[in-house]
């Protein structure tokens, strides 16, 4: 893949990742937040298991990857591999905690805002996968 390429590609993946923020996200006791809040409350998820708030900083590293590219095949591949893996642990989550209970409430509807971040990681992972080998 080019540099511009590459470079442009990153750029998308960042202006899908920043706009899946502003945008209404999920739609959880009738009320529509947008990604930021999901994104702030998202870290403390990890300590009940929901691990697919680290897809975040793993597309923050794939844009980074992507525009220096001097990063070694294997973790492009690891990186890739664990963006895919987190995309269908999100898919199958059908509730989220919203209170300090713990308990989770049903996720009612993904709206426009979790579509961008669905595709920033699916730009990331496609353009993290070395598609053709490349003589070094």
């Amino acid at each position: 893949m080019s540099v511009p390429m590459r470079r442009g590609l990153a750029c998308s993946i960042a202006l899908l990742w920043l706009l899946s923020l502003v945008l209404p996200a999920l739609r959880i006791n009738d009320s529509d937040n947008p990604g930021y809040v999901y994104l702030l409350w998202g870290v403390l998820g990890l300590l009940l298991g929901y691990v697919e708030w680290l897809a975040n900083p793993l597309v923050v590293a794939a844009v980074i990857v992507l525009w220096l590219d001097d990063t070694p095949r294997i973790i492009r591949r690891i990186m890739a591999i664990s963006l895919t893996f987190l995309v269908m642990l999100s898919l199958s989550r059908h509730g989220l905690p919203t209170d300090e209970g713990g308990m989770p409430r049903m996720i009612e509807g993904r709206l426009v805002g979790y579509g961008a971040w669905l595709g920033s990681i699916l730009l990331a992972g496609l353009g993290l996968f070395p598609w053709r080998a490349q003589n070094r």
